[in-house]
């Protein structure tokens, strides 16, 4: 892409109300609210963005389980 992008640009795709334009799949975002329920907004981000410091303790201890049992 030999254009430059602004930082403000990816703000267009979040307040937009087409698809989103990439599915990750297999990430883990943030759990239920207080009340037992997932907005799946891309406006709120605390609930639904994917961030190493969410995956990073799943992932970390899954491959000890994984290690401790015999698996690796």
């Amino acid at each position: 892409h030999p254009d430059k992008i602004q930082c403000s640009e990816g703000f267009n795709v979040m307040n937009t109300q087409s698809p989103n334009p990439n599915i990750l799949v297999g990430a883990v975002v943030g759990g239920p609210d207080l009340h037992d329920s997932f907005p799946d907004e891309r406006s709120d981000y605390e609930q639904s963005e994917p961030a190493t410091y969410i995956n990073a303790p799943l992932v970390g201890s899954l491959a000890y389980l994984t290690h401790s049992f015999g698996q690796l």
